[in-house]
C-alpha cells in the first residue's frame, strides 16, 4: 500500500506533511484506491513536492 493513503469507512483519505511540517489530512472523495493515489500525486505536484 502506498504511504499516505488510508481508508475511513468506505472513503480513501490522504495524509502528507506540508512544507511547514504540519500534517495535512484530506479526503479523496472516492471509494477507489487508484483514485486516491492519483489525488495524492496531484496534490503533491501542485504543492511543489518532488514526486517520484
Amino acid at each position: 500500500m502506498a504511504r499516505g493513503i488510508y481508508k475511513r469507512g468506505n472513503i480513501w483519505w490522504i495524509r502528507y506533511a506540508g512544507l511547514d511540517g504540519k500534517i495535512v489530512y484530506e479526503s479523496s472523495g472516492s471509494i477507489r484506491f487508484k483514485d486516491a493515489e492519483a489525488f495524492l500525486s496531484n496534490v503533491k505536484r501542485d504543492k511543489g513536492f518532488q514526486v517520484s
